[in-house]
């Protein structure tokens, strides 16, 4: 009887214990939340290119920046607008011609400077123009070379890997631009950039109030980016506290092979090269690094700390606690054959690919 109850008062307090673990991990979640989104709202939502990008020049592409008046905008969307339409008009105000030409010439200067470049629109770009015109860009005389070059590369990797990075690398060798007029057709034939962007300071300008400067971001294209290592760091209280891989529908073989060796340079990166260049003015925010071709690494853009920016493997509630730094070490995140990644629209890329070769 007496061994019984000693059972059952074990039992209630392993139960209780329990039961305030749960409780004290909500509750310190639920804290971590509170400063996440304290941070988040601190900060300026564009998260303006100008404003990191002389801090971080050393470490990143060189770039030049292409304002934006509200005249241009509205000029942009309402091109965006056509170039998206199931039947495109053709037809285009003079007001709007004039917009476009003058800024194609100012984006034609900057290209100038930088050579081939990538566009970005404040923090967003426009990639998915590339998806939907695959076979305008030339991908079906593209895609065979790069598969050959994946396999030269990395023989000992399996061919579905291989298939995929060679995907990763050539979607993106799409949205190089090199000329002002390439750069607005990959502007205003994003579908990306107009949901995100142009609708709604289309709205903000409508009821009169002034919106925050809105740039083109012209940023030097960089042959010895290895595009599949791309990386998201979070950081928080100025310390890197995450990272995960950015390209979530492939394995990345270097990231599986030594996940701590890939950490460990982040984070000697990350404090050598970004650390003090971000403290002055960027407590909190989201660092997109890559590695390089012959070794090293390079910092791509800063992004606002936030919902507003794409979490990829973590969660910005449910790993709160990680986030904010409240863990015994930063966390890598990354995809392998045991977990799998985002791979459906790889996998439909991949069809589209292939039916264009065939």
């Amino acid at each position: 009887m007496m061994a019984a109850v000693t059972a059952v008062t074990v039992l209630s307090a392993v139960g209780l214990i329990v039961a305030v673990a749960a409780a004290a991990a909500f509750i310190l979640r639920r804290i971590a939340q509170s400063a996440l989104k304290a941070a988040c709202n601190d900060q300026e939502r564009s998260f303006v290119f100008d404003t990191w990008y002389g801090q971080l020049t050393p470490v990143t592409f060189l770039s030049r920046s292409v304002a934006l008046q509200a005249e241009d905008i509205e000029a942009l969307a309402r091109a965006t607008d056509d170039a998206l339409a199931l039947i495109p008009s053709g037809k285009r105000r003079a007001c709007d011609v004039k917009r476009l030409e003058a800024l194609q010439r100012k984006l034609d200067d900057a290209i100038d400077e930088v050579g081939a470049a990538f566009v970005r629109l404040n923090y967003l770009s426009p990639k998915d123009a590339v998806m939907d015109n695959l076979e305008k860009l030339g991908a079906a005389s593209k895609w065979p070379e790069f598969q050959k070059r994946v396999r030269k590369e990395m023989p000992d990797v399996d061919e579905e890997t291989q298939r995929n990075i060679a995907a990763v690398r050539m979607l993106m060798s799409l949205t190089c631009v090199k000329t002002g007029g390439e750069a607005l057709w990959m502007l205003t034939n994003s579908h990306r950039t107009y949901e995100d962007f142009w609708l709604r300071r289309l709205r903000i300008q409508s009821v009169g109030i002034k919106g925050i400067a809105d740039r083109i971001q012209v940023r030097r294209w960089e042959d010895r980016l290895l595009v599949e290592t791309e990386l998201r760091g979070f950081v928080f209280g100025g310390e890197l506290t995450a990272v995960t891989q950015y390209h979530c529908c492939t394995v990345v073989p270097r990231f599986v092979e030594d996940p701590d060796g890939t950490l460990q340079k982040v984070l000697d990166f990350f404090g050598h090269h970004v650390r003090a260049r971000l403290l002055s003015s960027f407590s909190a925010c989201v660092v997109d690094f890559a590695f390089l071709q012959g070794g090293g690494m390079c910092v791509i853009e800063l992004n606002p700390f936030g919902p507003q920016t794409g979490a990829l493997l973590f969660d910005w509630q449910r790993d709160a606690l990680i986030l904010a730094g409240w863990w015994p070490r930063p966390v890598f995140r990354y995809v392998t054959t045991d977990t799998g990644g985002h791979g459906l629209p790889l996998k439909q890329i991949l069809g589209k690919l292939d039916a264009l070769v065939q």
